[in-house]
């Protein structure tokens, strides 16, 4: 069941930790609004960036967003440097569209948890600049949703080397 909305992804990246961080990444299976992609329904405050449902551009507090769903299972939140998001955003995509990527990244974050996956438990990774430049790695930090009280926290369980691994980008 997902528990997460887009609003707590942009809480935590506009919070205490944000000035470090301009990525948060969360499995798919999490989020409320993919489970409308995925039946077709595109709400209302994302504007699709390409024709397959997989980049989506939005406004939250004043500032440009960019969601990224992979089909790999993740759904990774973006800031946008500058004042606005892509003019390359659409207004309308066909239905199929949107439940195709979106359907695959659901089925993906399912698999990848597995059957063992403990009820309630909602981690995310934030990701921040490469630590120098001559590096590949990247500034990470390990998160926990508590849906209770809608509040992210550090997490440092057992999972944090499998959650780098699943959530933390392929560097080409």
């Amino acid at each position: 069941m997902s528990q997460l909305k887009i609003n707590d992804l942009v809480i935590c990246l506009n919070g205490r930790h944000g000035a470090r961080y301009s990525e948060l990444v969360v499995f798919a299976d999490d989020l409320a609004e993919l489970t409308q992609l995925r039946i077709g329904e595109l709400p209302l405050e994302l504007t699709p960036l390409d024709q397959v449902g997989q980049r989506f551009t939005f406004r939250e507090q004043g500032r440009p967003f960019i969601l990224e769903v992979s089909e790999a299972g993740t759904a990774r939140l973006q800031t946008v440097t500058g004042d606005k998001p892509p003019s390359s955003a659409m207004k309308q995509m066909q239905d199929e569209a949107l439940g195709a990527v979106s359907s695959a990244a659901l089925r993906n974050a399912v698999a990848k948890k597995g059957g063992g996956w403990a009820a309630g438990l909602v981690l995310g990774l934030m990701l921040g600049e490469p630590l120098s430049d001559d590096s590949a790695s990247r500034r990470v930090l390990a998160l926990r949703f508590d849906a209770a009280k809608k509040r992210w926290s550090a997490y440092d369980g057992g999972l944090v080397r499998w959650m780098k691994r699943e959530l933390a980008p392929v560097e080409a």
